[in-house]
């Protein structure tokens, strides 16, 4: 979409009862989002979005100023994003229910990395917030983008990690992304940090509170962005448990930390790992089951690949080694010409393989996906 349609999408995203569901349905109904606005076709608006939202936009009309509005979004450095976009974050757009329009704030591309999230409860152990850093930086610094909610606890501790490893994160939040309205409030310049690297979404418009209806309709977007999701610690009952469920009905792989039986903060992830969900004791097994069942098509995979350059000296190390063979190289190869340990070789080409960059033709015999852009 052109910046025209998006001064009036951003317009009616502000009526209070349409919602994503009901925006898909005018954007069908309709051929233009101006047309939508200015339209005078009150039966066809009623047909599609019923008479009580029908009457909250029309009045929205007499009172709003799309291009006003749309500056104001402008001036406060977000943007509006539809799935067309390029920074609109392309997993998503394979979920069901995915929003038509997310607000962004921030300089990270969510789409040039994989990305996993971390979640897991507000109220947490010495042992998961120990875990959740520990983990959390491995997957920064494997080049790994960590998404999550933002909300006190274990996410906040996964955002800070990634900040901390100079690696951009990725906060979805149940509020606008206007300074007054992120929640929680002690978390405001923790917001800020991670719009000067990473990135802060959103589908609702700014100065929008949060609200609890609000929790699993952002937890939807947290599981829709990633390749999979790491709960950490939840409680039987915790609202952190609808991620990962969330993720399982997209496809989505499924981690979670075990605990101890006596812990209460333990009781829903070791209940996830009972019916189904990946055991994760270290970093590895997130990266090698995301080898086996990553699914993307050949033509994204290659897209992605082209855009990723070696992100530190072992991949480059790694890179330039198969780069230099005509023929398919064995892993037993690289092992006997790289300087690096065995487990980080390993590790390297998993996250290598991952990214699309490297592809194993059979026998742990490599070859470089697709041509990388030089340094």
């Amino acid at each position: 979409m052109n910046e025209q349609d998006k001064i009036f999408l951003n317009a009616l995203n502000h009526t209070p009862s349409i919602g994503p569901q009901k925006i898909k349905r005018l954007l069908n109904a309709f051929t233009y989002p101006q047309e939508i606005w200015t339209t005078k076709n009150k039966e066809l608006l009623e047909k599609t979005i019923g008479e009580k939202s029908t009457r909250e936009l029309l009045q929205k009309r007499t009172t709003t100023n799309p291009g006003t509005l749309y500056e104001k979004l402008l001036k406060n450095e977000m943007a509006l994003l539809t799935p067309s976009d390029e920074q609109y974050p392309k997993d998503l757009t394979q979920t069901p229910d995915h929003p038509p329009i997310l607000y962004a704030r921030g300089t990270h591309n969510p789409n040039t990395s994989p990305i996993i999230a971390v979640v897991g409860s507000r109220r947490h152990s010495h042992y998961g917030k120990n875990v959740t850093e520990q983990l959390s930086a491995q997957l920064a610094t494997s080049g790994i983008t960590i998404a999550s909610g933002m909300a006190l606890g274990i996410d906040a501790i996964a955002h800070i990690t990634a900040l901390k490893n100079n690696t951009p994160t990725i906060a979805v939040l149940a509020n606008g992304l206007d300074d007054n309205s992120i929640a929680p409030q002690s978390h405001r310049t923790l917001a800020k940090n991670i719009a000067k690297t990473g990135l802060l979404l959103s589908e609702y418009p700014p100065e929008t509170t949060a609200h609890p209806s609000h929790f699993p309709a952002r937890n939807r977007i947290v599981a829709g962005i990633s390749l999979g999701v790491l709960v950490v610690e939840a409680a039987q009952k915790s609202g952190s448990l609808i991620t990962p469920r969330l993720a399982n009905e997209y496809g989505r792989e499924v981690f979670a930390i075990p605990g101890p039986i006596t812990s209460p903060l333990s009781t829903g992830t070791n209940a996830l790992i009972k019916n189904g969900a990946k055991m994760v004791t270290c970093i590895r097994d997130i990266l090698e089951e995301l080898l086996i069942t990553q699914t993307r098509d050949e033509d994204t995979r290659k897209d992605n690949a082209e855009k990723i350059t070696a992100q530190n000296s072992e991949e480059e190390e790694i890179i330039i080694l198969i780069k230099n063979e005509i023929d398919p190289i064995h892993i037993d190869k690289i092992m006997a010409r790289s300087r690096l340990e065995t487990a980080k070789i390993a590790e390297t080409i998993v996250m290598l393989e991952m990214k699309g960059i490297l592809k194993d033709i059979g026998g742990k015999n490599y070859i470089l996906h697709t041509t990388l852009k030089k340094h």
